[in-house]
């Protein structure tokens, strides 16, 4: 009978041992799913920024063709795009969260938004009102925006 208890013992022990260590593994996983998950975030935020700040280029570049910044409407138009911003790599305007190139007036999650005005503040077509000023902006994940303006 006393070599049952003994054994009975030894394979609760080998369970509990079994059972800290599967904890500990799940512990370890969890920690390194959240520092995976923030450094993707960061790398896609960063790819965001680094988006904004090579569009803006683009734009001065436009600008500096043209005297006049492109309307939204021209921006979202891939045929006009390719034809007079033919420098732009246009991989550039893809959100890396959701593969969407549609750029947008306001600010959205996943979208780059172009503001473009006039010189007094007022909308512009480069038909009968000459934009001279825009502003672009991304939302970043985990808060915040990052925005650029013309350097006009």
């Amino acid at each position: 009978m006393k070599q049952k208890k003994k054994l009975f013992n030894q394979t609760s022990f080998i369970y509990l041992e079994l059972i800290l260590v599967a904890v500990f593994i799940l512990i370890l996983l969890g920690i390194i799913i959240v520092a995976h998950n923030g450094v993707s975030q960061k790398n896609r935020n960063n790819f965001r920024r680094t988006s904004i700040d090579n569009l803006q280029k683009d734009l001065e570049q436009y600008y500096a063709d043209n005297n006049v910044y492109p309307t939204l409407s021209n921006l979202n138009n891939n045929n006009w795009m390719s034809s007079m911003m033919p420098y732009l790599d246009q991989s550039i305007l893809v959100d890396p969260s959701s593969n969407n190139s549609f750029i947008t007036a306001t600010p959205k999650i996943n979208h780059i938004s172009y503001s473009v005005k006039s010189l007094t503040g007022s909308a512009c077509d480069n038909k009968q009102v000459k934009c001279s000023a825009y502003m672009l902006t991304v939302k970043l994940e985990g808060g915040g925006k990052y925005t650029k303006s013309s350097l006009n």
